[in-house]
Order: C-alpha cells, then sequence, then structure tokens
C-alpha cells in the first residue's frame, strides 16, 4: 500500500512538472528543466539540498529555482515538509539563487499556479505532524501565496514581501 501512494505521488509530481513546462511555453517565459537523476548533481549537493524542477529567468528578477507541487488544498492550507523547507533554503544558500515552491490549481476556467518562496513557507506555515508517518510539514495558509495566471503577475514576486501573518493575495 505504501509503494502504491509512492508511486501515486511521484505520477501526481510528474503531472504537475508537465503542466508547469506547458504554461512557461504558453506564456513566452525562458526557463531551463532540470534533470531530477541524483547523478547529474554533484556528490557535494546530493542529499544536502532540494533540486528544483526548473529554473525560470525573469529579467526584473534573475533566475528563480522552482520545485512544483501537485498537491491537494486541505482546510484551506497546502502542506510542504520541513525536510523540503530546509533543503530548499539550503540551496538558496549554496547558490544565491532564490527558491521557490509552485503549487498547480487546475480549473474549468484558467490554470493558476499558487507560488510561495522558500523563506515564506517557513516563517508563515503552522508546524504540523504527520500522524501517520510522523514527519513534521508545514501547513501554509493559502492567503500567504501569490496567485499567479499568466506572465503579467511574475511581477507580484519582484514586489512580495514577508508576510506577519495575516493579509495576503486574492485566489484564483
Amino acid at each position: 500500500m505504501g509503494e502504491v501512494k509512492f508511486i501515486d505521488r511521484i505520477a501526481k509530481g510528474n503531472e504537475a512538472e508537465g503542466y508547469m513546462n506547458l504554461w512557461l511555453q504558453e506564456n513566452g517565459i525562458g526557463f531551463f528543466g532540470i534533470n531530477q537523476s541524483p547523478e547529474s548533481f554533484a556528490n557535494f549537493f546530493v542529499d544536502r539540498i532540494k533540486r528544483p524542477d526548473y529554473f525560470v529567468l525573469l529579467q526584473s528578477i534573475g533566475i528563480l529555482g522552482v520545485d512544483t507541487k501537485n498537491c491537494e488544498l486541505y482546510q484551506g492550507s497546502y502542506p510542504l515538509g520541513i525536510n523540503e523547507i530546509n533543503k530548499a533554503m539550503a540551496f538558496e544558500r549554496d547558490t544565491r539563487i532564490a527558491f521557490w515552491f509552485a503549487y498547480l490549481h487546475r480549473s474549468e476556467n484558467r490554470d493558476c499556479w499558487y507560488w510561495i518562496s522558500a523563506l515564506s513557507a517557513r516563517s508563515v506555515g503552522t508546524l504540523k505532524t504527520n500522524g501517520k508517518t510522523g514527519d513534521d510539514f508545514m501547513s501554509i495558509g493559502l492567503q500567504h501565496f501569490i496567485p499567479i495566471r499568466t506572465r503579467h503577475d511574475f511581477g507580484l514576486l519582484y514586489t512580495s514581501q514577508y508576510q506577519s501573518g495575516e493579509g495576503g493575495l486574492s485566489v484564483c
């Protein structure tokens, strides 16, 4: 049963990566897809950092490391593992490249991506423990994410500030 869930999680992750690739292409955003195999990174990085799915190139910001997520919204929040956040922050520290998580939200009208930086995820999330696995994760309210629907919304990433736990932007 555990193996089936792991395979499902990988399939959902691959689906999100495919949608992100298509979305970036359709919106004319420059990007590099990153090979996720461990041998594509130096041993120094293996198990120390979070490998992004994409490098997204934005003229006003520079390069962003982006990890795509395909999780269900649960009680108005998305989950994000503490280990993932720590590895994303290690990636930022070691490479000086900002790391963002982008959660896929599919709708009949238009796909939307909910973005949050690794540092913001760490500071605004609520620490919880998975009752089945014992793993710690952050539960992050949707109000803390930046909704990105089109290429024109990327300016919101540039103007985003660390949040104190209230407020936020509108949902898709």
